[in-house]
């Protein structure tokens, strides 16, 4: 394969020039890379590709062999050899005169010192390292294998990822990443792709985690009967510090949106006006004076970050649950393969070359994530109304009761939730008191009264009042959630898609020889290559992209089976055959369709078509009487039959008869 102008340079260079080289010597979670800027060359190209020519495989091998299969757990380009520990096997029959299949499994500690070069002195380890840098964390898919047998000259078969050592595929689709899957870290990636400015701030960590992955690929007698590839899981992991703020924006504007529960207690309000009847009802109590009246709702102005709180408590989603929004941390999570699924399409049965995440599957990310966010609304409500209700409401009374010098002064606390005093929720508001009336007033004949106007109000007027007052909060919060919402989804989506456009692409079953790429296997013009994954790094930085990495690549091709043409054969005359002389008829068989050359007596030949059938016929004429020689042939097969033409005894037997009977005749008249 050829990536931008360097790299068809180099690979002109290495097919031009060392093909038999080429064949024999193949080459914390979101955790950023600091570094900056960008630049390529050829210079560039050139020395990273030298830098890996390190490694060679097991076997023997011939670009010359009929049958050759070749596999690859990972293949940087940027060099058509191997990567040292990247898991490289190839096969080639008669060369290899078939000593069992060539395997090797993926080495991490050889590939640790492995960079990508970016431009500019910036150099990006391929793997993750102690720091954290690097493109790949390969997590618990590092015991990978790859398998390569060529065994006959019109058969031979490869595989890679994770396979058994028998090269059988080991992955199960569609059954998830796992709990450590292996990622591709977009973020480390940012800077190079110079939108850094922007992501800070609203999408500055990406990875696209992967679970087992394999293809295979077998050939026989020239055709590719088995090209397969399987993925078990991909998901794509987000971080949004404009989602982590939203929590406390939202903290505010919940604050904002129950601003009007707090007019329930102010002058005029429904609680304040419950108060005045219940002081009133006091009042008219003999021997009973009300020195204050308060009422209180506890909690009223810390309201928003309990709403918050629970809000964050747990991820919000979109309908079907492909995608999940942790509005505490700003981690968005994407199940690919589940959104995949959703569109009507399936992650281990995509067409040949068919990127990860398209124009659908981008527009799908969006959508849900949008649509997750507008759930905020319904889910705040739900919130809302139960964290209003649950506020607790005081109604506070000091009084005096009694006469001087039997008094005693005290408080009668009425206390409930906001929606025990709504009337929506039993029992009501409980009253009790602390005084001590030193049997002045019987407790009863206080509270009694008082009890009865908080339930008459609650009835009447003050229940319908706070009711409407949260039926008001409720019905107003998605014209002042949503506005904020938008502002974060709309931020979002656009640098989404541009990192998603512009840091990578990831190509699903990548074929080679397949539209749009219409190239050559890995192996040559005759060859198939299948790739579970591939992966171009910036690729609108260079033409073809700055880096191209294929995870799980199988290379397979043979000789087709010998076709053996059906001989010529001369069915008539027999050799020995006696046949008369004059017109003689030969007949055979051969391949059908083709056209033979006869001849006689080694005569200038004559041609003979052969029919669909394989029948042939030729007629010989004038033969003279004699001993004569027929050949037939089709330049690669011939046959031959030598028959004697007599002549016809009729005139010699009239005579002899003839005379013989007159004789005898004569004899018998005149005896």
């Amino acid at each position: 394969m050829e990536y931008g102008p360097t790299g068809r340079y180099f690979n002109a260079l290495l097919r031009g020039r060392t093909r038999v080289l080429k064949n024999i010597n193949k080459d914390a979670r979101f955790r950023r890379s600091a570094t900056t800027g960008l630049a390529f060359g050829t210079t560039t190209a050139v020395f990273a590709a030298s830098a890996v020519l390190c490694a060679a495989p097991a076997n023997a091998f011939s670009p010359e062999d009929p049958s050759q299969a070749q596999a690859h757990i990972i293949d940087l380009d940027l060099s058509t050899f191997d990567i040292a520990g990247s898991g490289f096997t190839q096969q080639s029959f008669p060369t290899d005169a078939n000593p069992g299949a060539d395997t090797s499994q993926l080495d991490v500690g050889l590939l640790a010192d492995e960079t990508i070069d970016l431009g500019d002195g910036i150099q990006l380890p391929l793997l993750k390292n102690a720091e954290g840098d690097g493109l790949i964390d390969l997590g618990s898919l590092g015991a990978l294998n790859s398998y390569s047998l060529a065994d006959t000259e019109t058969h031979s078969r490869a595989s890679s990822g994770a396979v058994t050592d028998g090269g059988a595929v080991a992955v199960l689709p569609n059954t998830g990443v796992g709990e450590d899957p292996a990622y591709i870290d977009l973020g480390a990636l940012f800077d190079q792709a110079n939108i850094d400015i922007l992501t800070d701030q609203i999408l500055d960590e990406a990875r696209i985690e992967l679970g087992a992955l394999a293809s295979e690929a077998e050939s026989n007698e020239d055709v590719v009967d088995v090209k397969d590839y399987v993925i078990a899981g991909a998901e794509l992991e987000l971080s949004s510090p404009l989602v982590g703020t939203l929590g406390t924006t939202l903290g505010e504007t919940f604050q904002t949106a129950v601003d009007p529960v707090s007019g329930l207690v102010e002058p005029g309000g429904a609680l304040d006006s419950l108060l005045q009847s219940v002081r009133a009802a006091a009042e008219v109590i003999p021997l009973v004076d009300v020195n204050a009246a308060t009422v209180t709702i506890d909690g009223l102005d810390t309201v928003g970050d309990t709403i918050v709180d629970e809000l964050i408590s747990t991820p919000i989603a979109n309908d079907s649950g492909s995608i999940s929004i942790d509005l505490g941390t700003g981690d968005i999570h994407v199940d690919l393969a589940k959104l995949i699924e959703e569109n009507g399409s399936d992650l281990n049965s995509f067409d040949p070359n068919t990127p990860l995440i398209g124009e659908t599957v981008l527009n799908a990310i969006a959508n849900g994530i949008t649509e997750s966010l507008s759930g905020i609304s319904t889910k705040a409500t739900t919130i809302v109304e139960s964290a209003l209700n649950d506020l607790n409401v005081k109604l506070d009374l000091n009084v005096t009761a009694g006469t001087f010098p039997l008094t005693a002064t005290g408080g009668v606390l009425i206390e409930g939730s906001l929606a025990q005093f709504a009337g929506t929720e039993s029992p009501a508001p409980t009253a009790e008191t602390q005084l001590d009336l030193l049997e002045i007033i019987p407790v009863g004949s206080l509270l009694n009264p008082i009890t009865a106007a908080v339930a008459s109000g609650i009835t009447t007027t003050t229940g319908p009042l706070i009711q409407g007052v949260l039926d008001n909060v409720g019905n107003g919060l998605g014209g002042i959630v949503d506005p904020v919402v938008a502002v974060v989804a709309d931020g979002l989506e656009p640098v989404l898609r541009r990192v998603l456009d512009e840091v990578v692409t990831i190509t699903i079953n990548e074929q080679p020889t397949e539209a749009p790429m219409l190239g050559e296997g890995d192996l040559g013009p005759d060859s198939f290559t299948i790739r579970a994954m591939s992966v171009t790094v910036l690729p609108d930085v260079v033409e073809g992209g700055l880096a191209n990495l294929s995870l799980a690549s199988s290379t397979v091709q043979s000789a087709a089976a010998e076709e053996t043409a059906a001989p010529v054969d001369i069915l008539t005359p027999t050799d020995g055959q006696e046949v008369p002389t004059g017109d003689v008829v030969v007949t055979g068989k051969g391949e059908p369709n083709t056209e033979l050359q006869v001849a006689i007596d080694g005569g200038t030949p004559e041609p003979a078509t052969v029919d669909s059938e394989g029948n042939w016929t030729y007629t010989f004429t004038d033969v003279a009487p004699g001993e004569h020689t027929v050949t037939a042939t089709d330049d690669v097969t011939n046959d031959s039959v030598t028959f004697t033409a007599v002549e016809a005894n009729t005139d010699v037997n009239t005579a002899d008869n003839t005379e013989v009977n007159t004789a005898d005749n004569t004899e018998v008249k005149h005896g």
